[in-house]
Formats: structure tokens, sequence, C-alpha cells
């Protein structure tokens, strides 16, 4: 996977990539930092990711220019281009966690980050068939992120139907706009972006109409194989 992880620029790092020398806390010194086999040494801490066979990566973020403070995306790799990362600071000689979160999920699954500089974090969370951009701005002492709420998360992708299933007017469910036609094709449009797995969906007649992850993975055998798969 690439991991997109800089101030205006984008980075496609290789597992054990050379490590920054950067002032986290914003003291005038260059943090210590080093890499063993399953720590990455952080100031006077650590920070516990990799392993023998998939090592971490650690990239320099600068997600406020206007203020002495800087970040690290620290990122795991694991089977079959698994990637998870957690942003990362230094405060009083000791590494702090700056936690991606939103209101409706506790912890993301962030797989890359980036920043212009301007105070905003975009985070990338992938999924089998889609991936979730996720909004958060820095506090002004840089210790968390306030996580900016989406109405809906983009997919445009298009699926093979096998068996029919309905279609609703609200994303709860209620009054049913259609029937999908068994052996046909549907386009996801869009995830709820407060209801995770719930999709709006354009089906072969032209109508739209909301559903679920599950009907799509009991309707369609490509889905259900791609979601079993490991």
């Amino acid at each position: 996977m690439k991991l997109i992880a800089a101030a205006a620029a984008t980075f496609v790092l290789a597992t054990g990539a050379a490590l920054p020398t950067v002032d986290l806390d914003g003291d005038g010194k260059p943090e210590k930092i080093a890499r063993t086999e399953e720590v990455i040494k952080l100031a006077d801490g650590e920070v516990m990711c990799g392993g023998f066979d998939f090592p971490c990566d650690v990239i320099e973020l600068d997600v406020r220019t206007s203020d002495a403070f800087k970040e690290l995306l620290i990122c795991e790799h694991g089977p079959r281009d698994y990637v998870t990362c957690g942003l990362w600071t230094v405060r009083d000689g000791k590494p702090v966690e700056i936690a991606m979160k939103t209101a409706a999920v506790q912890e993301l699954y962030v797989e890359s980050a980036s920043s212009t500089g301007g105070g905003f974090l975009l985070a990338v969370e992938g999924e089998r068939f889609w991936k979730r951009v996720h909004k958060f701005i820095l506090s002004t002492d840089g210790r968390t992120l306030r996580s900016v709420p989406q109405p809906y998360f983009h997919v445009d992708t298009t699926f093979h139907i096998d068996r029919t299933f309905p279609i609703t007017m609200e994303p709860d469910g209620g009054t049913v706009v259609a029937n999908v036609r068994p052996d046909s094709d549907i386009q996801v449009l869009l995830e709820h972006g407060s209801k995770r797995g719930v999709f709006l969906v354009r089906i072969s007649s032209g109508l739209t109409g909301w559903t679920t992850m599950e009907r799509l993975t009991t309707a369609s055998d490509y889905v259900m194989m791609m979601m079993s798969a490991g």
C-alpha cells in the first residue's frame, strides 16, 4: 500500500526507511529516535510497533507549520499489505499519542495520513472496496485532534448482484423504493457518514436507495467472496 504522509507532498515508503531527524516538542533539539525489532524508541520512551517480518515506518509531519511542534506518523506493516498508523509527538521527554478517533468510532484503523500544514489532518481508513477519508483539526497545544463529521464517504464502485434484495427510502430502512433485479449490476455510490456499512446505491433501472453491507454480501457472490477473503 502507499502511505501518504507529508506537508504538501506524497511519499511511497519502503519498509525500514531512514528515520527522520526532527524536533517534536519545540525545544530546539531533535528527538532521539531509534528502531528495534518490535519498538520505536522515541525520546525517553518507547512505542510498540513492528516485528521481525514487519518493521515500522516513521514519517515526519508538521500538521500546523505556524507553531513550534511537529508530529510523527508511525506505521506498522502486516500480512496482505495491511498497514495501520498512529500519530505521535513528544512532551516532557515522553512519547504522546495523538488519538485519531471520531464520535461514531472510538479507534480508527488508519493506513495513511497527510497534512498541508494548516492545522488539518486527513486520515485514510481502508476497507475492502472503498476508503474513508477523515478530517481532523489539531488542538492549539498539539496534543489532541478534533474530528470534523462528514455526511457521507465516497465509494463509487460497481457490483454484480445475483439475488434480489430491497433498497429503502431511509438509511435505517422504511419504505421500499425497489427490489434489485437478479443478475444485474448496481453502483454503490456512498457510505453513510455516521452509520458504518450503510450504502446509497443506484440500481440498473436508475433508481436510488439505501442498503447495508449485510444485504450486499448476501445478494452478491462477488461481495461475499471479497468480504470473506483473508
